[in-house]
């Protein structure tokens, strides 16, 4: 058994000579992905700019023209695994119960 691994445990993380490969769900993989695209970036280049300073811009929101802002907003949200079922936030769910 290799030193510092248990039996059945294996590594997320495999370090090569110049290259780390990372096993990621479809999902992250997927948002990941989307948020590069929004930006105009490679995977590889925009995981590297995460990791330089650990965020993708350092520009505010109000700094940014409104179509790299949406583009950011959609992608970041496109990281989230979608809800089997929509919040109902009708008037009466929101008060139910509350004397209304």
């Amino acid at each position: 058994m290799a030193a510092g691994h248990r039996r059945g445990y294996r590594p997320v993380l495999r370090t090569r000579k110049d290259m780390t490969t990372i096993q990621l769900d479809d999902k992250t993989a997927d948002g990941l992905n989307a948020q590069a695209n929004a930006l105009g970036m490679t995977l590889q280049d925009f995981l590297r700019s995460i990791a330089g300073n650990g965020s993708h811009s350092s520009k505010a929101p109000a700094d940014m023209p409104y179509n790299q802002w949406s583009a950011r907003l959609h992608a970041w949200a496109a990281g989230f695994p979608a809800l089997p079922h929509l919040a109902d936030d009708s008037r009466e769910s929101v008060y139910a119960g509350r004397g209304e």
